[in-house]
C-alpha cells in the first residue's frame, strides 16, 4: 500500500515537472503565434530559402554522419585494431563541446587567415554549405557512433555461425540477418542525427556566411529583432522532425529484431582489416582534434595572426571579464540538470 502511494506520488511529481518545463513553455510559444500572419511567413521568400537550405544541409550531413559513424562503429567493435579505447574517447569528444565551437575551429583552420589556409596557400572559402556540413558532421557523428557501436556490440553471433555452416553467402547474410537487426536502431539513429543537425544554430551561425538556415533565421528574429511571434512559428516548424522521430519510434517498438547477446562475436585476426581500421580511425581522429587544437593556439598566442608570440594575456583578460563567475553558473546549471 505504501509502495503504491509512493509510486503515485512520484508519477504526480514527474507530471508536474514536465508540465512546468515542457508543456507550459510550448503553450506559451503557441500563444505568441496569435499575432503572426502564419501563412504569409511560411510562404515568404526568406523562410522558404532557409527551409530549403536547412533540409539540404541536414540531409547531406545526416548521410555523411551516419555512414561515418557506422564505419567507425564496425571498426571499433568487429576489428582487432589497437588503441580502440583511445579512438573511442577521441570520437566522443565533439559531443562535449558546443556546436558553435566546432564552427569557430573550422574558421580558425580554414578561414581567410586560417592556419591551414596560410600554411598550404589555399584560396577557397570555408563559409557556406560545405562549411556547415563539415561542422555539423563533426558535431553529430559521435551520437550516431555511440548508438551504433552499442547495437553492434550486443549483436548475437549465433545466426551468422549457422549461416556459415549452411553455406549461405555473406551477401545474403547481410540482407537476411544484419539488415533486419539494424532496421529499427538505424532508423532511430538517422532521425536522432537529423533532428540534432536541423535544430542547431551554432555551426551555421559561425560558418554559414550568407547561407541562412531556419535556426539562424529564428536566432536573428528572436535575439536580433525580438520578434518572438515569428520565432515561435519557426520553432514549431523545427519541432516537427522530433515529433516525427517520436512517432516512428513508437510505431517500430517491439517490431524490431533486437535481442540480448547469446554469444559474442569472436574477432579473427586480419592484418589488412585491422590496419585499415587503425588508419581510418586515425584520420578521423585528426579531423576531430584539429578544430579543438585550434582553440589552444588562439588561447596561447598574443594576437593571431599578427602577433604569434606565446602569451597568457587572453586567459588573464577572460577572467577579468568575469569568466570565473560565468563558469560557476554553467557548472551549477549542469549539476542540477544532470
Amino acid at each position: 500500500m505504501k509502495g503504491s502511494k509512493a509510486w503515485t506520488g512520484a508519477k504526480t511529481l514527474l507530471l508536474a515537472f514536465f508540465a512546468v518545463s515542457v508543456f507550459l513553455p510550448l503553450l506559451r510559444m503557441l500563444a505568441r503565434m496569435a499575432d503572426v500572419d502564419v501563412k504569409a511567413l511560411l510562404f515568404s521568400g526568406s523562410f522558404l530559402t532557409a527551409l530549403r537550405n536547412s533540409l539540404l544541409v541536414t540531409s547531406v550531413s545526416t548521410v555523411i554522419s551516419v555512414s561515418l559513424a557506422a564505419a567507425l562503429a564496425w571498426f571499433m567493435v568487429r576489428s582487432g585494431s589497437r588503441f580502440k579505447g583511445f579512438f573511442t574517447l577521441i570520437f566522443t569528444l565533439p559531443m562535449l563541446i558546443p556546436s558553435i565551437s566546432h564552427g569557430m575551429g573550422l574558421v580558425v583552420l580554414f578561414g581567410a587567415n586560417g592556419v591551414v589556409t596560410r600554411l598550404l596557400g589555399l584560396n577557397g572559402s570555408v563559409y557556406g554549405f560545405w562549411g556547415i556540413v563539415a561542422g555539423s558532421v563533426i558535431y553529430s557523428f559521435p551520437v550516431a557512433f555511440l548508438m551504433l557501436s552499442d547495437i553492434l556490440r550486443y549483436e548475437d553471433s549465433t545466426p551468422y555461425e549457422a549461416a556459415e555452416v549452411l553455406g549461405i553467402p555473406r551477401r545474403l547474410q547481410f540482407s537476411s540477418i544484419t539488415v533486419p537487426y539494424l532496421r529499427r536502431p538505424l532508423t532511430s539513429t538517422v532521425f536522432a542525427v537529423f533532428t540534432l543537425v536541423i535544430i542547431d544554430y551554432g555551426v551555421p551561425l559561425m560558418i554559414g556566411g550568407q547561407y541562412k538556415t531556419l535556426p539562424v533565421l529564428m536566432y536573428q528574429d528572436v535575439i536580433g529583432l525580438l520578434d518572438f511571434g515569428k520565432g515561435s512559428v519557426i520553432g514549431l516548424v523545427l519541432l516537427t522532425p522530433a515529433l516525427v522521430a517520436f512517432v516512428l519510434d513508437v510505431l517500430n517498438r517491439d517490431k524490431g529484431s533486437l535481442a540480448f547477446v547469446a554469444k559474442p562475436f569472436r574477432i579473427v585476426p586480419n592484418r589488412v582489416r585491422d590496419g585499415l581500421a587503425c588508419l581510418f580511425s586515425g584520420l578521423v581522429s585528426l579531423g576531430v582534434v584539429l578544430p579543438i587544437a585550434a582553440f589552444l593556439l588562439l588561447t596561447l598566442v598574443k594576437k593571431y595572426p599578427s602577433d604569434m608570440r606565446l602569451s597568457l594575456d587572453n586567459i588573464r583578460r577572460t577572467f577579468q571579464m568575469n569568466a570565473g563567475a560565468n563558469l560557476g553558473h554553467s557548472l551549477l546549471l549542469a549539476f542540477f540538470t544532470s
